[in-house]
């Protein structure tokens, strides 16, 4: 979905936050975030996935004109 999406030309960016994955599940969200022309973020933890969800939402915020 997140390629067809792209190349429909909707102006989406798809991050993805991993929290404590490995392997196969990590590989998949790796896959979403560059068919969606986003990154992959790794959050090994409680504390970085605070970080990165707080970066996800700044970047969310950046993208609107108030």
């Amino acid at each position: 979905m997140a390629e067809q999406l792209a190349r429909a030309g909707v102006g989406l960016r798809i991050d993805t936050v991993g929290f404590q994955v490995k392997g196969a599940a990590r590989a998949q969200l790796e896959c979403v975030a560059a068919a969606g022309n986003g990154r992959y973020y790794d959050a090994p933890d409680a504390e970085a996935l605070a970080r990165q969800l707080q970066r996800a939402a700044q970047l969310t915020a950046e993208g609107y004109r108030f």
